[in-house]
């Protein structure tokens, strides 16, 4: 009997110098790793540009809705045409001011100030803020703010 736990413990000392022999083998390739957002300065604008690569707006299951135009039938607006977006799409910067991130185009997303004048049913109600027919985020919009100010990255 000792004679084969002895042939079993040098039978496993020899598997775990090879498996250790195999680690000290690197290969010569380097990976390097793209970066998931790009942010850039817009000319003559205080606002940044982010820039998604297409896996990390896969990958936050990014969601967009457009701006539409109500008629508002209820409350002191009754009658007027607002501009309403779904109440997803509002982020606040540290100072307390509300916008959302519109999309310029594919994977392109640029902050909106918002001026909101009250919140019903998951809608925002806007005073003012982008223009009917404008996309916004409503699911992702606080992962591009932090990669627009670098929180988290």
């Amino acid at each position: 009997m000792q004679r084969s736990y002895r042939t079993m413990g040098a039978a496993a000392l020899m598997v775990a110098g090879l498996g250790l022999a195999a680690c000290g083998q690197a290969p010569e390739t380097e990976v390097t790793l793209e970066e998931p957002s790009h942010v850039e300065e817009i000319e003559g604008s205080e606002f940044l540009q982010v820039t998604l690569e297409e896996r990390a707006a896969e990958r936050l299951e990014l969601q967009t809705a457009q701006v539409v135009e109500k008629t508002m039938t209820t409350g002191e607006s009754r009658g007027e045409q607002r501009k309403v977006i779904p109440e997803g799409a509002l982020v606040y910067d540290p100072n307390g001011e509300a916008f959302a991130y519109t999309s310029t185009e594919p994977l392109v997303f640029v902050r909106a100030p918002l001026e909101i004048d009250y919140i019903k049913n998951g809608e925002l109600i806007l005073e003012n803020g982008p223009a009917a027919g404008t996309e916004v985020v409503t699911v992702g919009a606080q992962e591009l703010w932090g990669s627009e100010t670098g929180v988290g990255h």
